[in-house]
């Protein structure tokens, strides 16, 4: 964690070495979406390739503020003339698994139809099935956590374009409670896990 700098100089020495001029960057961060649909991607890049590739629309490397190792190697791979990407896995900010095997899964996928692999997926589809029984049981415990789930999944389904379905329609903005008090309910929450 304090050691960034030689850790870059480590990868990009190793890239070098094996005469790679491409690297695609793998990560994972949280995020408010609901653990019931699909896992959301980013691409970040510069490189027109890795959009067609990934099928994706990329976003440009222009953030500024406190970051994580993935950009930091990102700006030095690139500085030093690999092309380079980094795509992260937007996971739900309450499922507790580290890492989240429905992000790993999604990155797996993503990676097997780009390049055309295929990998086993088994052992990950037990680590995921494991961790959504957890969420589901903690969500059935937790009124304050379903409440947010249900929450996330309405807002989640309107950015996608999703329609309601029509019991949802009529009575779903009276039964939510404000979203100030669903995170501090969360807060409350996560604070009573510990």
């Amino acid at each position: 964690h304090i050691r960034w700098k030689a850790f870059c100089e480590a990868i990009l020495e190793t890239l070098l070495h094996v005469a790679s001029r491409t690297a695609l960057i793998l990560g994972s961060r949280t995020a408010a979406l609901p653990h019931t649909r699909p896992i959301a991607f980013r691409l970040t890049t510069g490189e027109a390739s890795f959009e067609r590739l990934f099928a994706t629309k990329a976003v440009q490397p222009t953030y500024e503020g406190p970051t994580g190792i993935t950009t930091v190697l990102q700006q030095r791979l690139t500085e030093a003339g690999v092309v380079t990407a980094n795509l992260t896995a937007l996971s739900p900010f309450y499922v507790q698994s580290e890492p989240n095997p429905s992000a790993v899964i999604a990155l797996v996928e993503a990676i097997d139809k780009a390049y055309e692999w295929t990998t086993d997926l088994a052992p990950l589809l037990e680590k995921q099935a494991e961790v959504t029984h957890a969420t589901e049981q903690a969500a059935a415990q937790a009124s304050e956590l379903r409440a947010a789930i249900t929450s996330l999944e309405e807002q989640y389904d309107r950015d996608h374009g999703v329609a309601p379905r029509p019991a949802e329609q009529s009575s779903a903005a009276d039964a939510l409670p404000d979203s100030s008090e669903v995170v501090a309910d969360l807060e409350a929450f996560f604070r009573e896990l510990r």
